[in-house]
């Protein structure tokens, strides 16, 4: 996790040190495709009771989800955080 305002962030993956875009202004699934952060690629980390966070991304303003339960691929499409919705924040 990069901090890249007060709660904005990037996130990087580990597997290809590519920036997670939220593709298509949040309208596709998000993929770790990227080698700068801009505002696809850029989420508000909201805090949540229980150590857990919603990522809303500033694309579109949508919170990513867990689609069914986690069997689809992560989209930022919801406006409100539901199980769905929320992660938890796991300090590696």
């Amino acid at each position: 996790v990069r901090v890249v305002g007060s709660n904005r962030i990037a996130l990087r993956s580990a597997a290809n040190q590519r920036f997670v875009c939220a593709e298509n202004a949040g309208a596709q699934p998000l993929v770790a495709n990227r080698d700068r952060v801009g505002p696809w690629e850029t989420f508000t980390l909201e805090y949540l009771p229980g150590n857990r966070v919603a990522l809303r991304s500033v694309a579109n303003g949508q919170l990513v989800c867990a689609e069914d339960a986690g069997t689809r691929p992560l989209k930022a499409n919801r406006t409100q955080a539901g199980p769905w919705e929320s992660f938890e924040f796991v300090p590696l």
